[in-house]
């Protein structure tokens, strides 16, 4: 299944994707592949599976990013009062060690 990207919460975690059919699914960190959870931003398309969480309801895991289906231009992007671009979210993964140097 496919869809966007229209709530992150880095602070916390965890996201929210839409897919074609309008629903919107609860993704936690962990249940990213390939990428990195904080490199993901709000307009980017994504695929994944949708279970059926016991507590939850729906909720998208093995969430990947499509290549080239990004809405919006602009990486900027507020969480709570501070502007944060993914240029600087990937820096301080790197200098916090959270990020191998490999990913670039």
């Amino acid at each position: 299944m496919t869809g966007r990207v229209v709530q992150i919460f880095y602070g916390q975690g965890h996201g929210f994707v839409r897919d074609r059919d309008r629903r919107q699914l609860f993704f936690h960190r962990r249940d990213v592949a390939v990428a990195h959870f904080y490199t993901f931003t709000v307009g980017d398309g994504v695929a994944f599976e949708v279970i059926e969480d016991e507590l939850a309801g729906p909720r998208a895991v093995n969430v990947k990013r499509v290549v080239g289906k990004r809405r919006s231009r602009s990486t900027t992007r507020m969480t709570g009062s501070n502007r944060v671009t993914r240029a600087s979210r990937v820096w301080r993964l790197r200098t916090t060690g959270l990020l191998g140097e490999g990913r670039r």
